[in-house]
């Protein structure tokens, strides 16, 4: 019960802080740079549908049921990957945004990868380090931010993303140390195709409800 308190309240709290960073971005950069954030983040999240071939409540009792599936969760992150960074690749190419490739992939990469952990803290009953985790990263983006304000120098679009990515970035980067070294010996590229060749059927329903609901949400 305190857990579940606990997880309550620091997810409330970051909640709060991220408004708070929106206030402020609004304020100091103005409407257009949260439009085009805007506008990234629902180029994203349409693309990280790729991470979700294994769905993520699917993955949470397989990992708690099964002693190899997190490695075979890992594998499947890593070869998602090359198609999501193609994808991210046709956005920079098309000119969705004004931003460099280098920073479209550190603002698209550690958002994608914190499903990773969500399922793993969730699998693991450590949710409430799991929003603790998210409200260090909120309150850093907020502190960066706020720097980046008073240095117009630096006060462009890109150079406004960067900040924004670089906490998320050093999160994602904190959570691998901590977490990821003991599963890189079992990853295994062949099984997780298999494992998607064998079960693809059965989450059809999923994809498409899946689909449907994050073109509405984006």
């Amino acid at each position: 019960m305190r857990r579940l308190v606990n997880s309550t309240f620091f997810n409330l709290v970051s909640s709060f802080v991220g408004f708070v960073t929106n206030y402020f971005i609004i304020r100091w950069f103005g409407l257009s740079y949260l439009g085009e954030l805007s506008i990234i983040n629902s180029f994203v999240g349409m693309g990280s549908l790729i991470y979700t071939i294994i769905p993520p409540n699917y993955s949470i009792i397989k990992w708690q049921d099964e002693k190899k599936f997190p490695a075979l969760l890992l594998s499947y992150y890593i070869l998602a990957t090359i198609p999501f960074l193609t994808y991210i690749f046709l956005g920079y190419y098309f000119n969705l945004s004004s931003l460099s490739l280098g920073v479209f992939f550190s603002f698209s990469l550690p958002l994608v990868y914190q499903n990773y952990f969500d399922i793993y803290l969730q699998a693991e009953n450590k949710l409430d380090f799991y929003f603790k985790w998210i409200l260090c990263v909120s309150i850093l983006k907020l502190i960066v931010i706020s720097i980046l304000s008073y240095y117009p120098q630096y006060n462009n679009f890109n150079g406004f993303m960067l900040a924004l990515s670089l906490p998320q970035l050093l999160g994602i980067l904190f959570l691998s140390i901590l977490f990821v070294p003991k599963l890189l010996r079992f990853v295994n590229i062949s099984e997780v195709c298999q494992f998607i060749k064998i079960n693809f059927v059965k989450f059809t329903p999923y994809y498409l409800n899946t689909i449907l609901k994050r073109i509405r949400e984006n």
